[in-house]
């Protein structure tokens, strides 16, 4: 999935995948993937996360609280404008925001910024289907990453 975006944007995504995935005692309710610019982490990076679980599937641009790019996406979805929903994260709840309220997440350095899709369900009755749909997304919500990068 991630090898038909490299031709197109020039630029590699590493996978990162959510370490709670591998448990089979209490498994949680969902799992997820961050591709991030850097082999090393993502958490500092403005990276995109692809999630499937419990309570449906989700594709976001995510700038975490610490992430000194955060500031960046911030400006990219001011200036950029987004068709895709936008949250801010205040701790553990994504509370969604509208393009004047996007400036609390520059002046108050434990917030961060998620912009994407979230579904109740999981799209198509296959993984390549699923698959399928997050490239989409991915491609819907690439001029903020891209925004980013070219910045960093």
């Amino acid at each position: 999935m991630i090898e038909e975006l490299i031709p197109q944007t020039g630029q590699n995504l590493y996978s990162h995948v959510a370490k709670h995935a591998r448990r089979t005692v209490n498994p949680p309710d969902e799992t997820w993937v961050a591709l991030s610019p850097s082999k090393r982490g993502y958490q500092t990076h403005v990276h995109f996360a692809l999630g499937v679980g419990y309570y449906g599937s989700f594709v976001k641009c995510i700038a975490k609280a610490q992430s000194p790019e955060k500031q960046l996406l911030v400006e990219a979805a001011s200036k950029l404008g987004s068709l895709k929903p936008i949250w801010i994260v205040k701790g553990e709840n994504p509370v969604k925001a509208d393009r004047q309220s996007i400036s609390e997440v520059s002046t108050n350095t434990s917030y961060g910024l998620e912009i994407g899709t979230v579904l109740e369900g999981v799209p198509g009755e296959s993984q390549n289907e699923w698959l399928k749909w997050s490239l989409e997304e991915i491609k819907a919500i690439w001029p903020f990453y891209e925004y980013v990068r070219k910045r960093v």
